[in-house]
C-alpha cells in the first residue's frame, strides 16, 4: 500500500466519524489534506503537482455540480477536492460514481423501510446515527443521511477493485 493511499484512508475515517457525530466535515480536516497531497505530490516535481491539482478539479467540479442542486453538503465537496489531490483523477472519480450508486441504492432503502415498516421507521431513525427526517416548505417530508454512509463503502471497493482510468 503506497503511503498517499494510507493519506486517503485516514482522512476517509476521520472525516466519517465527524460526518456522522455532527453532520460536519473540519475544514481543518481538508485543509491538512490538500496540504499533504501538494506536498507529497510535490516531491516528484512538476508533474507530480499537474497530478495533484488535476485530482483537485476532477475532485471539486462534479461535487459542486451536486452541491448546487443540493445532494451534497459543501463539507463533501471540500472533502473530495482533497481526496483528488491525493489520490488524482481517477481515484477521485471512481470513488464518487461508487458513493453516488451507492447513496442511490441507499435511499431506495430508506424508502423501502419507510413504506413497508411505517412503525419501525422511528425506531431504526433513532438507531442510526446522522438520519434526519424533515418536512419541507411543500409539506412533504424528507429524509437525509451523511453522505459518507455511502463514501466509505466506495472508498472500499475503489481500494478493492481499482480505478476507473479516465
Amino acid at each position: 500500500m503506497e503511503m498517499y493511499e494510507i493519506g486517503i484512508i485516514l482522512l476517509l475515517i476521520i472525516a466519517f466519524y465527524t460526518d456522522i457525530r455532527s453532520s460536519k466535515i473540519p475544514n481543518a480536516l481538508v485543509v491538512v489534506g490538500l496540504i499533504v497531497g501538494l506536498l507529497y505530490h510535490g516531491l516528484y516535481g512538476v508533474d507530480g503537482l499537474t497530478f495533484a491539482v488535476i485530482g483537485f478539479i476532477a475532485g471539486l467540479l462534479p461535487t459542486l455540480f451536486l452541491y448546487v442542486f443540493k445532494a451534497l453538503g459543501a463539507g463533501d465537496v471540500k472533502l473530495f477536492a482533497a481526496v483528488g489531490t491525493i489520490g488524482g483523477a481517477s481515484f477521485v472519480l471512481t470513488l464518487l460514481i461508487y458513493a453516488v450508486i451507492l447513496s442511490g441504492l441507499i435511499g431506495l432503502l430508506v424508502m423501502l423501510l419507510r413504506w413497508a415498516g411505517k412503525g419501525q421507521w422511528s425506531s431504526i431513525q433513532t438507531k442510526v446515527p446522522g438520519i434526519v427526517e424533515r418536512e419541507t416548505a411543500s409539506g412533504r417530508t424528507q429524509v437525509r443521511f451523511p453522505f459518507m454512509y455511502a463514501v466509505a463503502p466506495a472508498a472500499v471497493l475503489t481500494f478493492a477493485l481499482g480505478y476507473i482510468a479516465f
